[in-house]
Formats: structure tokens, C-alpha cells, sequence
């Protein structure tokens, strides 16, 4: 009895050992992309932009390249941003919603 359960530990602890690796692989690969989308889609002037705010923000600079790489996969990005469209990419991303309270 204690065997079996000693062997269901270990069992449920390999499992758990795979899911971490895929988790960690999955997590990796996302990182490599993000980073190749930076480099191709923004200029110099942007890339230094997103330093900066990394620098300061390190979530609002993930949800950028996030952003930015989903942009790039459905399409809505085909051509390297500037500082200025990165700036104006930024405002859209970090607006929040705006509610208007009815009496």
C-alpha cells in the first residue's frame, strides 16, 4: 500500500516535471518571437523607446511587444514603426476606457 503510493507520487511528480518543460518552452518560444518582431518592426529610435519604458515599466513593455506581435500575425502590421508611431501605438494601447456616469 505505501508502495503504491510512493509510485503514485512519483508518477504525479514526473507529470508535473513534463508540463513545467512545455510551460517553460511554450514561454521561451513566445520570448523569441516577441523579441524577433521588435527587431524587424521597430526602428532604432523605437526600439531605444521601448528600452526606456522597459526600464520603468517592464509589464507595459511586454503588453507592447505582445501587441505588436499579434499585430504582426493578423496582418494590421506590415512595415517597421517610427519612435512617433510607436508614441501613437502606446496612447492606444494605454487608454483606458473612459465611463460615463448617467443619473
Amino acid at each position: 500500500m505505501v508502495k503504491e503510493y510512493i509510485d503514485d507520487l512519483r508518477k504525479k511528480l514526473a507529470q508535473e516535471n513534463v508540463q513545467t518543460e512545455n510551460q517553460e518552452f511554450v514561454q521561451r518560444q513566445l520570448e523569441s518571437a516577441r523579441k524577433s518582431v521588435v527587431q524587424k518592426y521597430l526602428t532604432p529610435e523605437a526600439r531605444q523607446r521601448l528600452a526606456n519604458i522597459r526600464a520603468v515599466k517592464p509589464a507595459l513593455a511586454d503588453t507592447v511587444e505582445t501587441a505588436l506581435l499579434e499585430a504582426v500575425q493578423s496582418g494590421m502590421l506590415k512595415q517597421q514603426l517610427g519612435e512617433m508611431e510607436l508614441k501613437q501605438f502606446l496612447d492606444q494601447i494605454s487608454q483606458k476606457p473612459k465611463f460615463k456616469l448617467i443619473k
